[in-house]
């Protein structure tokens, strides 16, 4: 599902079958029978930059940037065209998952990835905050190296039972915070 308007969302199921990234099955050893995982989809920068060719050659509208173009093809009704799209995925977080129980979120990206799911190959566990910046910037480096856009880093604290205590407002969670970098920030002026 996704977002939606925080509430209810919309079924992408068949939709997320077409993207190859994605097994149809869990693997690993003992995989769990249900497994609720959460995620982004994506589409590389040189296969946003490829699509955009390709539409402009058949004379179709271009489209804006990855990240709208991602969101948009994973509400498409027909399933063939999001399967045309270079369409990714990358997963994080564990919303329920049945016989199996973590402490850390640490944990989570191990497991989702020895499930056989996709996961962000650039993350760390830090000691302090000092560790905390230094990754960000570190990651902000390598900005440029990845094959996606980036506007920052996610820093979420590692103990899952913290996560509990510490909440959420309506909007966002209180474990977890987003360091965005400075280039992708901006000041509106309103009248």
């Amino acid at each position: 599902a996704t977002r939606g308007d925080g509430t209810t969302g919309d079924d992408i199921t068949t939709n997320l079958k077409t993207i190859r990234a994605i097994p149809l099955q869990l693997s690993g050893k003992n995989p769990p029978r249900l497994l609720e995982a959460r995620g982004e989809v994506y589409i590389k920068v040189a296969d946003f930059q490829k699509l955009n060719v390709e539409r402009e050659k058949a004379g179709e509208l271009l489209f804006q940037n990855p990240r709208n173009t991602a969101a948009g093809s994973l509400k498409q009704l027909d399933p063939n065209l999001v399967a045309q799209r270079p369409l990714n995925a990358v997963f994080y977080a564990v919303a329920a998952a049945e016989s199996v129980k973590f402490k850390r979120q640490s944990e989570v990206l191990e497991a989702l990835k020895a499930f056989g799911l996709p996961t962000h190959r650039h993350w760390w566990i830090c000691k302090d905050i000092e560790e905390v910046i230094k990754r960000a910037e570190e990651l902000q480096k390598l900005e440029a190296e990845l094959p996606f856009e980036i506007d920052g880093a996610v820093v979420k604290v590692n103990d899952l039972a913290q996560w509990e205590r510490l909440g959420a407002t309506a909007k966002a969670p209180r474990f977890a915070i987003a360091y965005k970098y400075s280039h992708e920030q901006a000041q509106t002026k309103l009248n």
